[in-house]
């Protein structure tokens, strides 16, 4: 019996917008991870100062805290296959 070419209801992503999302989920990661660690690295050499220093690097360590959520929830919501 010949096969004929039937429709198989599979979508073909593009890749590019995965490359892209990863790459900004990347870079976000990256992003985030340095501020903060600068942020208490810097905290760290200067003990003596602290408490001024903490109202001053707050928001820089909220801000990576942010930028890591958001790069772990671009990654779900991106690659789920279509079916």
């Amino acid at each position: 019996m010949a096969k004929g070419k039937f429709i198989t209801h599979q979508v073909v992503a593009d890749k590019k917008p995965r490359r892209t999302a990863m790459i900004i989920s990347n870079i976000l990661l990256l992003i985030g991870s340095l501020s903060i660690v600068s942020s208490l690295v810097y905290l760290l050499f200067n003990l003596e100062k602290s408490d001024s220093l903490i109202n001053l690097l707050l928001p820089f360590i909220l801000a990576g805290i942010v930028l890591l959520i958001a790069s772990q929830l671009i990654c779900p919501f991106q690659f789920k296959y279509r079916r």
